[in-house]
């Protein structure tokens, strides 16, 4: 989001709020972050008189400058961590046959076909 805030040759800007407020919207969107970062916008207005030059009358022209923050919900991203990377592991044996630590050692050592095409692909049998 800070690529928003840059001013550089060839770097187009938002034309407008709006335009701004989108991009925004674009990016939390395509990342999938909604909810996890507080947005905040800043924007300032001010007019820049243009003088007459041939035929044409001295205006006022309305220009505008927005900047974008963003920082981490600190509440919401452990939410969001708490969610990652659980499983769940179903089988038939009592606990008194099978420990907690027996049945999650025995399904991640089990057989994958994806670890043998890995393995078939890097030049190593399985």
């Amino acid at each position: 989001m800070t690529a928003l805030n840059e001013r550089r040759r060839g770097r187009r800007r938002c034309p407008d709020p709006k335009a701004l407020r989108e991009a925004v919207d674009t990016i939390l969107t395509r990342y999938r972050v909604h909810g996890l970062l507080h947005v905040r916008y800043k924007e300032q207005f001010w007019e820049r008189p243009r003088r007459r030059y041939g035929g044409r009358d001295a205006t006022v022209r309305l220009e505008w400058d927005g900047q974008v923050s963003a920082s981490l919900d600190q509440e919401a991203m452990a939410a969001a961590v708490r969610q990652l990377g659980w499983r769940v592991y179903g089988t038939t044996q009592p606990p008194d046959q099978l420990s907690l630590q027996e049945a999650v050692l025995a399904y991640r050592n089990e057989y994958l076909v994806e670890r043998a095409m890995a393995a078939s692909k890097a030049g190593r049998c399985p």
